[in-house]
């Protein structure tokens, strides 16, 4: 296939503060769809003890109805752990009243959704709480951190990735000469 449709893998493309600090101050991704509040997710954050805090996020163009909204917020509230939870404006009108006035800062599993299509809060708060505390947690956590040290590999200085970025800079180069 790759001579017939030549493909480099490139990346992952992760700001070098998260890998190797090879570059000096690249500590951004740069390609948000959205303006994020990182300052107060940061400040926030850093009051928790170190994995304790519950990051969701369905990506920047997934909506819900509102129904699905709330069952979402109280799986969440449920679990008693700290969340961040990336919602758009455009999607806070569709939370309970009361969540969005809580004392709540609001920003891997697979949740059985049931017959209507709603994922229930207690399901949500089920599977939580299985990646927060129990054994398929704790397993996901050593997958995460070998993938973390395998793509530092990649990306670093004579890595996979690296070495595919200077054969497409070649390449371009060779094209346009």
């Amino acid at each position: 296939m790759s001579k017939v449709c030549p493909v480099l893998a490139i990346g992952p493309t992760v700001p070098s503060i998260y890998l190797d600090n090879r570059i000096p101050n690249d500590d951004e991704y740069g390609v948000d769809l959205f303006t994020l509040q990182r300052s107060t997710a940061t400040t926030w954050i850093t009051t928790k003890p170190p994995n304790s805090v519950i990051y969701v996020a369905f990506g920047s163009m997934v909506t819900f109805p509102p129904a699905q909204m709330t069952e979402l917020a109280s799986g969440l509230k449920r679990t008693n752990h700290p969340f961040i939870w990336v919602i758009r404006d455009t999607e806070l009108a569709k939370l309970p009243h009361t969540f969005v006035h809580d004392d709540v800062w609001r920003a891997g599993v697979r949740v059985t959704v049931e017959e209507d299509g709603m994922a229930r809060g207690e399901e949500l708060e089920r599977c939580l709480r299985e990646v927060m505390e129990g054994e398929s947690g704790r397993e996901m956590k050593r997958s995460v951190e070998k993938w973390r040290e395998l793509a530092v590999l990649a990306v670093s200085e004579g890595g996979s990735s690296d070495q595919s970025l200077d054969e497409f800079v070649a390449r371009v180069k060779s094209v346009s000469s």
